[in-house]
């Protein structure tokens, strides 16, 4: 992946590896799928009123709640 770091990709890796324990609680929703690594990583949220919704890990800024 170019202009991301190797560091940067490992951590977003690791951070799809730990959602991919499904139906975590996150703010504002619930992880419900988790596929990819490093910068491609991506979860699939319900959020609570939203509607389901892919993000990509690098991005998407969940915190456990």
């Amino acid at each position: 992946c170019q202009g991301i770091s190797l560091e940067h990709q490992r951590a977003v890796g690791a951070r799809a590896e730990a959602a991919s324990g499904l139906a975590e609680v996150v703010k504002y929703g619930v992880i419900l799928d988790a596929e990819g690594m490093g910068g491609e990583a991506r979860v699939q949220v319900n959020f609570t009123g939203g509607g389901v919704k892919w993000l990509v890990l690098a991005y998407a800024n969940l915190r456990p709640v």
